[in-house]
């Protein structure tokens, strides 16, 4: 095997990990194909809805959406949007309504245009043609209106036929009046349009279906045609009356409560409260049309805790629905006093606390103070006050200055003579020793120092309760001098203490442990700090970083062989054992970036995923458990798309239609049709976003979903890449076996040493005579 062949060889296998990638590539290239099987021609009936099937098959790789549209004058698709995962096919309908005076031909263009890929057009022709001579075209035959109130529908007769014919109404499943003709004469090839005027009974409300009967008198043809009422209940009234109430305790109050009959008829309303302190002077009354009257409510604490309470007042009317109207009530103390101490942390020989007492009620009166213990160690400068609602004073209890470091229950007695209201108000003091008043922190606790001149900082933190003036000195050792010795802190405040310290050879590495003395005017501290002395040493700088240091002399002797190999250009042996040592070179620093690539992969800004991060599936880790678990949690992987049907969320009491919008979503593209919408995120992107949508009905009347918390998922994507690296070990194992083997081969053939093979006599020979030709040439 010669050189050229090896050197092919060994380019074809590096060459393997991209044309491997490539075709993963073009593997996976998205296809948007689809197919439509439909019917070109169909028959139909005129004045009868027709349906024929229209089947879509998505051939495609990827998941699709598609949107119908018919351009026929009497036709329409459904559904007019549909969803197809690869491979799948869905069934639609395709619905005409021919006229009933109509009978030919009917092209109609269908449009099929998906979310991705190209739209297409398809005609498909409809015959129509007439049947019968009772032919029923329903105009108006769907209607929404107030009950006990009179509405209007209208149906078309065509009478197709080539004679004369009476044609019999009548009506099935309808509570109330009816007004139609009872029959109705139609000549040949003529219609008429019968109206029919209904007044329901006023205790009829909702979806009713009465049926419209039609019976010719010569050919005895039958019909029948439902009618769809959508009665909205008539039955409104409106209550009036204050949804918060505040009221003392002990106090009792009255209020009134209107009631309107706004409905065009008369109606009977009960009241139920289910609060034993809450009242009405009548539980049963009767409105006419547009009347309007009172009800008296009665609240009677009894002594209640202060609070808010709801109470639901339950209207129910004869006709119609119920109605609860809440009501909250405010129970407060109209007495209501707070006392605090301001400063509960004091030092042994302090003067006073501070206490503030404020009105909390409605109500001023004169106050009485009164200490309950302990007696013997705290008095009241003052003890009586006049504080006005909202307003606070101030009072101070001097603490005498024998009383013992610890925790007391200070107890206040606040009363109101007049009124015989008594209350007790406990404060947690706590007497602290002057040490603890003033109690400095030292950090850091060890600072590590070479034998060049340096300087660090030392801070000391006031963790006591009052202001201080501190003084710092330390007299263990005289390599190290303080900056700044003295400075004024604050509870709670930082103070910095600069120390420059400069260790003479003499002093051997190690730890030396050094006590600060702080001084304030009142008491003084020693805290100790160890300073760490150290002396660079080589051999444990080689040994923490050993990886470094061979990747360098690795890299130092792989450039001195190429500068070698480039210099013995005219000499083939020194150029093959170069070639050699290059090789054996760049093998061991793959080996080393290998064993240490954790190390190498930050520095060399190398971005390596491993693998799928199952953390990122657990919803649990981003949002609370109960969203996790509810409806409004849509997780899915990442590069596919999600799809909702907004009207299994939105609905309007009226039946209007709604339109609805959402919320801008930043990598997350959002596509509305109609009651439809789909998610599309970024390609290769992955995380939680809050979508909120908007319904809108066509009276500008708007309704707010709550947030839903769409969670694409984080999905390992394969490519040669991450392939190599999460099977790295074994991908440079292989890699060096195979070279290992072409190295010996190319030794093995090619060094005269190791070769064994015999030279035949024949080229022994020739040999010589090669010579002297080129001599004499």
């Amino acid at each position: 095997m010669n050189r050229k062949k090896i050197l092919y060889v060994y380019v074809l296998f590096l060459l393997i990990p991209f044309v491997c990638s490539e075709i993963i590539f073009d593997i996976y290239q998205p296809n948007y194909d689809y197919e439509v099987y439909y019917e070109p021609n169909f028959k139909a009936c005129s004045c009868e809805v027709a349906v024929a099937e229209l089947i879509i098959e998505n051939k495609g790789n990827t998941p699709n959406t598609y949107t119908f549209v018919s351009s026929g004058e009497f036709s329409r698709i459904y559904p007019s949007v549909i969803s197809l995962e690869p491979g799948k096919i869905a069934t639609l309908s395709h619905l005409v309504n021919i006229p009933c005076d109509y009978a030919g031909e009917i092209k109609a263009e269908l449009s099929i245009m998906p979310g991705y890929g190209q739209p297409r057009v398809y005609t498909q022709n409809v015959i129509g043609e007439l049947c019968n001579n009772l032919v029923v075209e329903p105009i108006v035959t769907e209607k929404s209106f107030l009950a006990c109130t009179e509405g209007n529908l209208s149906v078309k007769l065509y009478n197709t036929g080539n004679f004369d014919e009476i044609y019999y109404l009548s009506l099935e499943g309808f509570t109330g009046n009816a007004y139609f003709p009872e029959y109705v004469f139609i000549e040949p090839k003529q219609s008429k349009v019968m109206n029919i005027g209904l007044r329901p009974d006023c205790g009829v409300s909702g979806q009713i279906l009465p049926v419209l009967n039609i019976k010719t008198t010569y050919t005895e043809l039958t019909t029948e045609i439902p009618l769809m009422l959508d009665l909205i209940p008539n039955y409104n009234f409106t209550v009036y009356t204050y949804d918060r109430y505040k009221v003392c305790n002990n106090v009792d109050i009255e209020t009134e409560i209107l009631i309107e009959n706004s409905a065009p008829m008369q109606n009977q309303y009960s009241f139920l409260i289910d609060i034993d302190w809450v009242s009405l002077d009548r539980y049963n009354l009767t409105l006419g049309p547009n009347e309007q009257k009172g009800i008296r409510l009665r609240l009677q604490p009894q002594e209640l805790e202060p609070g808010e309470y709801k109470i639901n007042l339950e209207i129910k009317p004869l006709f119609g629905e119920p109605v609860v109207k809440d009501i909250y009530v405010e129970i407060i103390n109209c007495y209501e006093y707070t006392v605090e101490v301001q400063n509960d942390k004091i030092c042994t020989g302090d003067g006073a606390l501070v206490l503030m007492a404020k009105n909390e009620g409605i109500f001023s009166e004169n106050l009485s103070f009164e200490i309950i213990g302990p007696e013997q160690y705290f008095v009241l400068s003052d003890t009586e006050a006049m504080i006005e609602p909202g307003e606070e004073a101030e009072l101070l209890v001097f603490v005498s200055e024998s009383i013992p470091e610890g925790t007391y229950n200070l107890v206040i007695n606040l009363e109101i003579p007049e009124q015989e209201v008594s209350r007790q108000f406990a404060n947690k003091v706590q007497v602290l020793p002057l040490d603890a008043c003033y109690s400095p922190e030292v950090s850091p606790k060890q600072i590590t120092v070479g034998y060049d001149l340096v300087k660090k900082n030392l801070e000391i933190t006031n963790n006591g309760i009052k202001d201080a003036q501190y003084s710092v000195d330390q007299y263990d050792v005289q390599w190290v001098e303080l900056e700044k010795d003295e400075f004024f802190l604050s509870p709670g405040e930082q103070g910095v203490i600069p120390l420059v310290f400069s260790v003479p050879e003499e002093v051997k590495p190690g730890i030396y442990p050094i006590e600060f003395e702080i001084n304030t005017q009142q008491v003084s501290y020693r805290k100790k700090v160890n300073i760490t002395v150290f002396e660079f040493d080589f051999l444990n700088f080689i040994s923490k970083n050993k990886c470094i240091v061979v990747f360098i002399l690795l890299m130092v002797l792989f450039v001195i062989s190429l500068i070698r190999l480039l210099s013995y250009v005219e000499d083939r042996k020194k150029t093959r054992k170069t070639l050699i040592g290059c090789i054996i070179i760049v093998i061991l620093l793959l080996t080393n970036v290998l064993i240490c690539f954790s190390n190498f992969k930050n520095r060399l800004g190398i971005e390596y995923k491993e693998t799928v991060n199952q953390e990122q599936h657990i919803c649990a880790n981003f949002l609370p458990e109960e969203l996790c678990e509810s409806e409004f949690y849509i997780p899915w992987q990442e590069d596919q798309t999600y799809s909702l049907n907004l009207s299994d969320y939105f609905s309007d009491p009226d039946s209007d239609k709604l339109s609805y919008s959402v919320s801008e979503l930043e990598d997350i593209n959002v596509i509305l049709q109609q009651d439809l919408v789909t998610f599309v995120p970024e390609k290769n992107w992955y995380g939680i976003r809050e979508a909120i949508f908007t319904a809108q009905d066509e009276n500008l009347a708007r309704a707010y979903s709550p947030a839903f918390y769409l969670h694409i998922l984080d999905t390992k994507e394969f490519n040669m890449h991450d392939m190599a690296i999460d099977y790295a070990k074994y991908f440079f194992f292989a890699f060096l076996v195979v070279l290992t083997v072409l190295l010996l081969r190319l030794i093995i053939e090619h060094d005269p040493a190791n070769n064994n093979t015999e030279i035949p006599e024949t080229k022994k020979a020739n040999k010589p005579k090669t010579r002297n030709k080129k001599k004499k040439k």
